[in-house]
């Protein structure tokens, strides 16, 4: 499910600091090496290590090169510190990646912008965080793509895949492992190559499209080759095996899987199988090592390497046991593929039937195996014994002894072989109840997920908590907000001439505009109302910027619409906006179908100045001008007759004050 290789994370984070060095010629040599030592080792080590490189830098941010100055370098080293404090304390990598993103904004310098929404990204993703995760990084790739680094485009459309994987969403995902692949080929990234053409590969396997996974993994083998990568080789051969194995033609699953553990130089399926399940992009590969460890490792007496009696895995794991253990692996993964397809219980028994019977007749043949190679053994061991019958007469006594003794050692080997297959069944039967256990509680937690990614698509976080704590959230009164209310002009004569469904798809495309642009600037949708769209910002975390906020989405809301208007004419809507600050009460409503809202008299005004709005036109009340002022053009439109408020000052809004908004006191 994980795309993104070399600890998915770590991998973005490594490549974003490489850029940021590139950029800061002043950063002590030290600091560099200590910064590549912990993305290189692993996530504990990282967590022991992680402090010293923070305290470096601190160390270099306080000094007189960086103290109160605002240049690229200290935004470099503000954009470091997040990303080092990713590992181990998420609210103050957060803290510096809000300050490097502030500076590099205001510096106006495009690639320090890039690397702060990746640490911020890489920040809320340790934080399981996925919606604003994502947010950072799309807006770190919009960045890239404008500015032509093709290096950075290459790595955040890899973690972006990597996001939509973990939803399970591997059409999304394929298609940005798409766009990394061919910004990968453009600067020549062989190693890079090797990884996206081997996560295209797990993609399309997990759509299964095999045919597709084979090609690009047959593509990354090529590559790790030419490059003479052993391990890149062996993870890639693993894959390959284990698509081989998802299509069932085991013969071939098994030839790569030892090309793997060859090149690989381990000496067993189960740790072959852990060394290419450590990667997060090979999902499953960790269960199979734990499969493969609990069913042979359990059994190290018979399974080391050359051990008297044979059993052991040799190091290409070409042997009688080994072929025997391959085999029942197949066959135990051919029952659960079709188990899960079958419709009826008496069908899934009818399988279970067949497979304990293959199973038994392996057994048999491996016992066939066993008993030619002791009956040859006693063949020799009775012509030894007679030769030495003909030398010596006297010696038939102590041969028969002998035999005796040969015969009770048989009888002793075949109960500890009977023990053993016992140990075995039972061992099968712990794993089948592990495995299900394991399945059950993966099953619970995505409905969970699930469940809590549904509460925060209807509600605050804030409020979501509160309710999911005491089962109920408290409805609060909140004294500085701004309301922002949206209306389409003429919507019902437009509608009327519209077919249904392109009437609906113009909405939505509409409201999700809105939606996304109201989410860059933390303000809070609270619902649409036919054609009508309202939120707030200031609730329920308070904000002194709440009504600039509010201001600044409306002009991108408007701008939007303008230019939608002058694509599509007729086929969408003109707009009214209306905009109100002062004091709401807000909470949960209903048992049923619950939504969170807002209700007072400035919910009613922000209504009023939307309907003594004009087409393409923002509205606001005298008391949100006296809040925006200083931040934006406005046109004072004297006092207006409103619905049941009477004579009230209006303005409306043409633009911001400055050239650019001031982006920095938003985010």
């Amino acid at each position: 499910m994980l795309y993104v290789e070399t600890s998915g994370l770590e991998l973005i984070m490594q490549r974003t600091v490489e850029r940021i060095i590139a950029d800061m010629k002043h950063v002590i040599r030290v600091v560099i090496l200590l910064i590549f030592f912990c993305i290189s080792a692993g996530a504990q080590t990282q967590k022991t290590a992680g402090q010293p490189v923070i305290d470096s830098l601190l160390k270099e941010l306080d000094s007189e090169k960086y103290v109160n100055k605002e240049d690229s370098g200290r935004a470099g080293l503000l954009d470091l510190l997040s990303l080092s404090y990713a590992i181990v304390n998420t609210v103050e990598g957060i803290r510096y990646g809000e300050q490097g993103l502030a500076l590099s904004e205001k510096l106006r310098w495009k690639k320090g912008i890039a690397a702060a929404n990746n640490s911020l990204g890489s920040n809320y993703f340790r934080r399981n965080e996925y919606s604003k995760a994502l947010g950072y990084f799309s807006a770190a790739l919009k960045v890239y793509e404008e500015t032509g680094d093709k290096s950075g485009v290459a790595a955040t459309c890899g973690y972006i895949a990597t996001f939509y994987s973990r939803q399970s969403d591997y059409r999304n995902a394929l298609k940005y492992l798409l766009l990394q692949l061919k910004a990968a080929e453009e600067v020549r990234d062989k190693r890079g190559l090797v990884l996206v053409y081997r996560n295209i590969g797990l993609a399309y396997s997990h759509l299964n499209d095999y045919p597709k996974a084979l090609e690009n993994h047959f593509k990354s083998l090529r590559i790790a080759e030419e490059m003479g990568d052993k391990r890149e080789i062996a993870s890639t051969t693993g894959q390959i095996s284990i698509v081989y194995e998802d299509m069932g033609d085991y013969t071939k699953a098994k030839e790569y899987l030892f090309k793997g553990l060859k090149v690989s130089n381990t000496s067993s399926i189960a740790d072959f199988y852990g060394s290419i399940g450590a990667s997060p992009s090979s999902l499953g590969n960790d269960f199979k090592a734990l499969k493969k460890r609990e069913e042979l490792g359990n059994l190290a007496t018979k399974v080391a390497i050359e051990t008297n009696n044979g059993l052991g895995y040799k190091s290409q794991g070409d042997s009688a046991r080994a072929l025997e253990y391959m085999l029942k692996e197949a066959l135990s993964y051919e029952y659960e593929k079709k188990a899960t397809q079958a419709k009826t219980e008496e069908e899934r028994q009818k399988l279970k039937f067949e497979q304990q019977l293959k199973e038994k007749q392996i057994e048999y043949e491996f016992a066939q195996k066993t008993a030619l190679i002791e009956a040859q053994q006693q063949r020799k061991e009775q012509e030894r014994k007679n030769n030495d019958a003909i030398e010596k007469v006297n010696q038939e006594k102590k041969d028969a002894i002998a035999k005796e003794e040969l015969r009770r050692e048989k009888s002793i080997r075949y109960a500890a072989v009977g023990g053993s297959l016992l140990l075995l069944v039972i061992a099968i039967i712990a794993i089948g109840a592990f495995r299900q256990k394991h399945k059950d509680h993966i099953i619970i937690s995505n409905e969970k997920q699930r469940s809590e990614e549904l509460l925060l698509n209807i509600l605050p976080a804030e409020v979501a908590e509160e309710l999911k704590d005491k089962g109920s959230a408290a409805a609060r009164h909140f004294d500085d907000v701004t309301v922002l209310f949206t209306d389409f002009v003429g919507f019902t004569q437009i509608s009327e001439r519209m077919d249904p469904q392109a009437l609906i798809d113009e909405l939505h495309t509409c409201f999700k505009t809105f939606d996304e642009i109201t989410g860059r600037y933390h303000i809070e949708k609270i619902k649409t109302i036919g054609d009508a769209y309202l939120a707030v910002c200031g609730l329920p975390i308070a904000d002194a910027e709440h009504a600039a906020k509010v201001v600044n989405a409306a002009i991108e809301i408007m701008d939007f619409m303008q230019k939608r208007h002058e694509k599509l004419g007729g086929k969408t809507f003109e707009i009214r906006i209306g905009i109100h600050s002062g004091s709401v009460v807000a909470g949960i409503v209903g048992v049923k179908k619950f939504a969170y809202d807002i209700w007072g008299d400035t919910v009613n005004t922000a209504a009023r100045m939307e309907q003594s709005s004009e087409p393409g036109k923002i509205n606001i009340s005298g008391t949100t001008y006296a809040l925006v002022k200083n931040k934006f053009k406005c046109e004072y439109r004297g006092e207006i007759d409103a619905k049941n408020k009477g004579m009230m000052k209006m303005y409306y809004v043409s633009s911001p004050v400055a050239s650019s908004r001031d982006v920095s006191s938003i985010i």
